[in-house]
């Protein structure tokens, strides 16, 4: 069977906002997107996750460790599928979208420069992450990424990069109070477009 792996931040990891600022409780398996896919392929797939809270795209020497001992762990990786950006834009004091694009480009880079990602043949699919909408908030609403802006960056980094691409903000997700985290029907949603995304571009 096909491995894949998921890196990305706290809507990978299926972060619960309701338990509370810095808890780090997330969904249950039967809510979270990354728990319903993983049962709905389990006799197609190896799918696994490495989302963690607060992860932007990789551009520190130690972001880099960490991810090279995620890839020592895996004996075959034959997609790695990558949705970041959100916290790129949100660490900025002024959202940079053409920045968090060069991070990802760099980031591409570095990974089919792997020797363990090349000896397996590993196809990298960027997911463009959920769109952020923060209208009418006064502090946030330069945050928002609901025109797009950060999709189009990535489309346009995952052509440059020969890597597949997912558009996630195309579905209209429903998100929490803080406009970041999905809902419980979000992660529904999620889960619905996701399949239909992978049954479209990985051959069982």
């Amino acid at each position: 069977m096909k491995t894949l792996v998921f890196f990305g931040d706290s809507n990978t990891y299926g972060y619960d906002p309701s338990t509370g600022r810095g808890s780090g409780d997330c969904y249950p398996d039967n809510v979270r997107w990354m728990g319903l896919i993983k049962q709905h392929y389990r006799d197609y797939y190896h799918i696994y996750e490495e989302g963690k809270i607060g992860r932007c795209i990789p551009s520190m020497k130690y972001e880099y460790d960490e991810l090279t001992e995620i890839l020592s762990k895996y004996d075959n990786i034959d997609y790695f599928i990558i949705m970041l950006g959100t916290n790129d834009c949100l660490s900025f004091p002024h959202p940079d979208i053409k920045k968090a694009g060069s991070r990802m480009d760099f980031f591409v880079t570095w990974l089919k420069r792997q020797e363990q990602l090349r000896s397996f043949n590993t196809q990298i699919v960027i997911m463009a992450p959920p769109y952020m909408d923060f209208t009418g908030d006064r502090f946030y609403e330069k945050y928002s990424t609901h025109d797009g802006s950060l999709s189009r960056e990535l489309a346009i980094v995952a052509e440059r990069q020969d890597s597949l691409f997912i558009d996630t903000g195309l579905w209209n997700i429903p998100c929490c109070d803080d406009h970041v985290h999905l809902t419980k029907e979000g992660h529904r949603i999620f889960t619905d477009n996701l399949i239909k995304e992978l049954d479209r571009l990985i051959p069982k």
